[in-house]
């Protein structure tokens, strides 16, 4: 703690000594001028909107429209740096950075901006309060998170949660629309921190590092195939404007949770700097209850189950980034992420058996004590070249990732009487050690090719490489010789490696009102799959072509109809291939199939999106067929114990509506709401039971902000999950309500904010299974009530530049376009 208020002080003394230096343009009183025009018939465009924004934070600080001949003017503006939104309904938004208004240059004047019909979904929704939340593209939907109170603490996970059409679940299980067999990605490109169990990487990503969240519910050719619900691209925090700006923040919750992060960035007109590092300590604990009838045996008829857990995770967080610019066209970039964790799982479950007539057979309490350590590292270097011709660009990037991840678990079985009574003093121990390493190099080219002013052509090339070396050794200890003894035919030792290189091409136009891209994804797939144990070598290598088809018909300004197809696949990862069986759980083991095949999926959505003086409403139809899905499936034999596997079964539908609708009533109150409803069909036999079964769901999420002037900040998050299906059962539904408040004090500079999470302690998992031999009821409760308070302190001279244009170049053409709002 001494630390901390070290640093807290040195953070506040140089934020305070930079604060002399803005105030200096505080005292400056300018304007924003210029012209807005139709780009193509060069006709002005009366009642154009005007937005200005602080560049430090995106807040909105005043706006206007346009005049009868597109002229615009927006007066007393103080000094200070400046981003320029203009939008008219029905056509692409244009965004101006850094509009800089000095005492050298008080009257800014940025040009004639020539605006183009919209060739896709709309590029910016208006918000009268701030920086638009959402925004759409045409194959995506792109939220700004920085807005969201839970970014200001928190993991990917709290983000997450937030974003529409994204589920996460009590046991941070993330899924689209219901389907969790997603892929994520970091700045478009996968990670080796994805290599393990994604819920804990989630948990170990800080919610300050990531700035928008793309949702990609139907991938185009340009994006790997891989990901049968869609993709979810998190964007991590960019320089911005010119200067150094930086940040520190400090967080404590309820039940030993703590978090602190503290980042600066820097920016000239040549290079770029940043450096990030985030710590986070973090504790849970949780409940299960479960209930098992096993149909193949009289004596051992019943099984009631009760658990309790304590997880402790500890993680560090650090990320460093260098941007060169030769020119404004060439840049050349690298990154780099480390990250270290260690966490720490203690389970107690009891267990007891009866026969059919409810007569005590047989009872256990089994405790586990699992330690887990591991660290990764992230490594990427870009290179873009931008060509003189508008829109022409190549993008190539090389990443290398790493991943290493050892636990050591150890298990205690003793056995009691009816009475409660230990049978003997000797429990059983068996001690499971796991080490894991995850190689994965990833090369990519992108290349944009404008035809005409309406027309491109895109292609590219990707290859990826991975490879898992996993390792697992049992040892059961010996009271006889005091030592630990080897399970040789337990031991498990695997090397799995697949290489996927890859090449698209997409074409897109546009006629009048019409738009169109059309792609076509080719990949092959290597893989090769060694057990060391029984020297079984299993091969995989096949052709897959991924077609897609974008449409897009406008409707007047108001109204927007899309159509889009998309071809995908899933994979079998290693640990669905892995034909050993995992007893780290007595009575409930696991093992893989190494005969599974991929599944492929053919996907369909039509939408219809309405523009709204106060808000955007987008509806869609989706449908998605799956053959040979991969499904798990229980058995369980006649001594009781459960065995999970993977299978290919049959054919699984999925199809539903989902309603989208983001609205600004006020000048401090704008909401975003989202409901999806869809049915799944799943159809599946084994050989002796069908598994057929058809369930509706549906969710519903509600996210309100109300900026109080004056006051404070509040938000308000509701989230409800229907009931969803899988091959052998139901997951019932459940639901969590969370609010959130910040208070900004010193220009900003100062905030605190408070988050509650499930204040009615609702996040509850419920599920029903049954197959052959067996019928069972579930439940699952974690911790997920809790309280974070957080203290966030921003310094840094942003307001000052020494990369501003000279008034020639403004007057220069090509500086008056101005960039699409993807670099918004």
């Amino acid at each position: 703690m001494k630390n901390i208020l070290i640093i807290t002080f040195i953070a506040l003394a140089f934020g305070i000594i930079t604060d002399v230096n803005a105030q200096r343009n505080k005292d400056v009183v300018g304007s924003i001028s210029g012209f807005v025009m139709d780009k193509s018939s060069g006709e002005p465009l009366e009642s154009a909107t005007i937005q200005v924004f602080k560049a430090k934070d995106s807040t909105l600080v005043t706006g206007g429209t346009t005049e009868k001949n597109g002229f615009f003017k927006i007066e007393n503006v103080q000094g200070g740096k400046y981003n320029v939104l203009i939008s008219y309904i029905g056509y692409n938004s244009a965004y101006r950075k850094d509009v800089l208004i000095t005492g050298k240059e008080k009257d800014v004047d940025i040009g004639t901006i020539k605006l183009s019909l919209s060739t896709e979904m709309t590029d910016v929704i208006e918000v009268i309060t701030e920086a638009p939340i959402m925004t759409m593209d045409f194959d995506k939907k792109v939220y700004n998170v920085e807005k969201d109170i839970v970014s200001q603490t928190g993991s990917a996970t709290d983000i997450l949660k937030n974003i529409p059409s994204v589920t996460v679940d009590n046991d941070g299980n993330v899924s689209i629309r219901g389907n969790g067999n997603i892929k994520i990605l970091i700045n478009g490109k996968p990670s080796g921190l994805f290599g393990g169990d994604d819920n804990t990487v989630l948990e170990n990503i800080p919610a300050t590092s990531i700035e928008k969240v793309e949702v990609i519910n139907n991938p185009s050719a340009k994006y790997e195939a891989e990901g049968v619900g869609g993709i979810i691209n998190l964007i991590l925090k960019q320089n911005q404007g010119f200067g150094y700006n930086g940040n520190l923040s400090i967080s404590s919750g309820f039940k030993d949770r703590y978090n602190i992060n503290a980042g600066i960035r820097l920016k000239q007109e040549k290079y770029a700097l940043s450096l990030n590092y985030s710590w986070r300590k973090f504790t849970m604990t949780g409940t299960g209850d479960g209930f098992r009838e096993n149909l193949f045996s009289d004596s051992l008829r019943f099984l009631d189950q009760n658990s309790e857990f304590n997880g402790r995770m500890n993680s560090h967080f650090l990320s460093a980034g260098f941007d060169y610019y030769f020119t404004k066209q060439h840049s050349l970039s690298l990154s780099a992420g480390f990250n270290v964790r260690d966490r720490k799982r203690d389970e107690q479950s009891n267990s007891l058996f009866t026969d059919i007539n409810n007569i005590f057979n047989s009872s256990f309490i089994s405790k586990t004590f699992a330690d887990e350590s591991g660290n990764n590292i992230d490594i990427s270097l870009t290179h873009k070249l931008e060509f003189e011709k508008k829109g022409q660009e190549l993008i190539s990037a090389l990443s290398y990732s790493y991943n290493k991840n050892d636990q050591t678990k150890e298990l205690r079985v003793q056995d009691y009487d009816i009475n409660n009574n230990p049978l003997n003093n000797t429990p059983d121990l068996e001690e499971n050690i796991m080490n894991g390493k995850y190689n994965f190099i990833t090369f990519q080219s992108d290349y944009v090719h404008p035809l005409s002013e309406d027309s491109r052509l895109e292609a590219g090339l990707k290859f990826n490489y991975k490879n898992i070396l996993s390792d697992q050794m049992y040892n059961t200890f010996d009271y006889n010789t005091n030592t630990w003894v080897p399970e040789i035919l337990k031991n498990n030792n695997s090397d799995y490696t697949d290489y996927i290189p890859a090449a698209y091409l997409i074409f897109s136009n546009k006629y009048k009102n019409f738009s169109y891209k059309a792609g076509l994804r080719a990949e092959y797939t290597s893989v090769d799959f060694k057990v060391v144990q029984n020297s079984n070598n299993y091969s995989s290598k096949y052709f897959s072509l991924f077609p897609s088809l974008f449409l897009s018909q406008k409707i007047g300004k108001t109204n927007e109809v899309q159509f889009n197809y998309a071809r995908r696949i899933n994979r079998p990862n290693m640990r669905y291939l892995n034909p050993f069986t995992d007893y780290s759980e007595p009575f409930n083991l696991n093992q893989g199939n190494p005969k599974l095949n991929p599944e492929y999926i053919n996907s369909l959505e039509l939408g219809y999106v309405k523009y709204l003086d106060f808000a955007v409403i987008t509806a869609s139809v989706f449908f998605r067929n799956t053959d040979d899905p991969i499904n798990w499936y229980r058995t369980v034999d006649s001594n009781g114990v459960s065995l999970v596997t993977f299978k290919n079964l049959g054919t699984r539908n999925n199809y539903g509506i989902e309603f989208i609708s983001q609205a600004s009533f006020t000048k401090w109150w704008n909401t975003n709401i989202n409901f999806s409803y869809f049915k799944m069909d799943s159809k599946g036999n084994d050989g002796m039971k069908d598994f057929d079964n058809s369930t509706y769901s549906y969710t519903a999420k509600l996210m309100s902000n109300m900026s109080i002037p004056n006051l404070f900040d509040f938000q308000l998050s509701y989230f409800y999950m229907g009931r969803t299906v899988s091959a052998q059962g139901i997951i019932q539904p459940y639901q969590s309500f969370d609010v959130a408040f910040k208070k900004d004090f010193f220009f900003k500079r100062l905030s605190i904010s408070l988050q509650l999470s499930d204040i009615f302690n609702q996040q509850i998992n419920k599920y029903n299974t049954s197959g052959t031999g067996f019928i069972s009821e579930n439940i699952r409760k974690r911790d997920s009530r809790m309280a974070m308070l957080t203290l966030t302190y921003r310094f840094g001279n942003d307001e000052i530049t020494s990369g501003r244009k000279k008034k020639g170049q403004r007057e220069n053409g090509n500086e008056n376009q101005m960039p699409e709002p993807d670099d918004y």
